[in-house]
């Protein structure tokens, strides 16, 4: 696939959680040699409110978290609306600690290529 200045860069992801262990979800990885704007990120637990959450991106296996907290008491998502840059090999991530089991997370990253 040829990819181009303007090419949309989208992962979504849901998952119910089938314990309450910790859960790390990574985006598919930039292609080498591009550069992708992430325009946004979110987690959300769907089922409960004020789940703690962290939205980042991988770089060679490290996680590199740009925002990190609870979804509050009226809450059920933790959203990164602020630009960021995401270079060949580095993807986006998102962790769930506090979810309990059968609770629904969805993950949504969008971004454009430059």
């Amino acid at each position: 696939m040829s990819l181009k200045t303007g090419d949309i860069y989208s992962y979504e992801e849901s998952w119910t959680a089938t314990s309450t262990d910790a859960k790390t979800f990574t985006g598919p990885k930039v292609t080498e040699g591009k550069v992708v704007k992430i325009e946004h990120m979110t987690i959300c637990d769907i089922t409960t409110v004020n789940r703690a959450f962290r939205l980042g991106y991988d770089r060679a296996g490290t996680k590199h978290w740009l925002k990190a907290g609870n979804a509050g008491a009226s809450g059920f998502n933790l959203a990164l609306d602020t630009p960021f840059i995401l270079s060949g090999g580095e993807a986006p991530v998102a962790y769930s600690s506090s979810h309990a089991t059968s609770d629904e997370i969805h993950v949504v990253v969008r971004g454009v290529y430059l």
